[in-house]
């Protein structure tokens, strides 16, 4: 009764005709749609490969961390303060524990996890330290000999006197075929493709219209032999159709004999009983 109440005193408080009905808004369905197939696309682990210099380097995470909740949302609607969360700590002991584990999953990570330098500053560093090794060791050989010609002249001297043909030469000539011989197969390994569902034009020099109707005659056997064989095979592929429609048949039969029929079309008996007396018995006669 109270709540019949107070939903006729609501109701009589609202003056006025009633509001209009507010209707929604149609919101557009979201069609998600594959334009490509999968298999078309390329991988993302090829085509974005895994940034270890901003691993190495430590870097912050491209997206944006999510900001801490302000005071007023620490406190639900109905006034009840949120209760923080648990997090439970490592111990002392713990921490000891996981050293040796830490430690070894350091060594499966390096050298990947050691912070190190681009490639372009490690090869300008190490050709620079190279160099300066190399001017050291030969300002110590001009300083170590003896005599009025053991200044800079000496180092320009060192080959004079000396045959030209030593084993420098044939390991650079050897050097040098091999790079020829590793340029020639790098350019002369070609391989083919054909790019049959490709509907625009492909903007790319080593790319050539080829005729799609190539005669394939060299390759075919002779026609007696592909005419027996192609006999051979749809006779044979005609008889199992035959044969496994028989034996579905035959199935659905033994079915139906064993399941339906029994069901549908159940063997009735009538059955009667006799007496030696007439059909009509009087009950007063006894």
């Amino acid at each position: 009764m109270a709540l019949r109440r107070l939903a006729q005193n609501n109701a009589a408080a609202v003056g006025g005709s009633p509001a209009q009905p507010i209707t929604p808004k149609p919101r557009p369905r979201q069609s998600i749609g594959v334009h490509q197939s999968p298999a078309s696309t390329p991988s993302i682990s090829s085509s974005i490969p895994f940034d270890w210099e901003a691993a190495r380097l430590r870097r912050p995470a491209p997206y944006a961390t999510p900001g801490r909740k302000s005071a007023s949302s620490s406190t639900s609607a109905t006034g009840t303060p949120v209760r923080k969360a648990v997090i439970r700590k490592k111990s002392f002991i713990e921490k000891i524990k996981s050293i040796p584990s830490r430690i070894a999953f350091e060594i499966a990570l390096f050298p990947h996890n050691v912070p190190l330098p681009s490639s372009k500053t490690s090869a300008f560093v190490l050709g620079g330290l190279l160099h300066f090794i190399h001017l050291c060791v030969r300002i110590s050989q001009s300083r170590s000999m003896r005599g009025p010609d053991s200044e800079w002249n000496n180092m320009i001297r060192d080959s004079e006197g000396s045959s030209w043909f030593d084993w420098t030469v044939p390991m650079t000539i050897l050097l040098l075929g091999g790079s020829i011989m590793n340029v020639i197969y790098a350019f002369t390994r070609i391989r083919l493709y054909r790019l049959h569902r490709k509907v625009e034009p492909v903007t790319s020099p080593n790319v050539k219209y080829v005729n799609a109707d190539l005669d394939f005659e060299p390759l075919e056997p002779p026609p007696l032999m592909l005419r027996v064989q192609l006999n051979v095979t749809v006779a044979y592929y005609t008889q199992l159709v035959k044969d496994k429609d028989i034996l579905a048949a035959e199935v659905m039969n033994e079915y139906n004999e064993g399941f339906v029929y029994p069901r549908i079309n159940p063997i009735r008996k009538d059955v009667a009983i006799m007496t030696h007396q007439s059909e009509v018995v009087n009950v007063w006669e006894d």
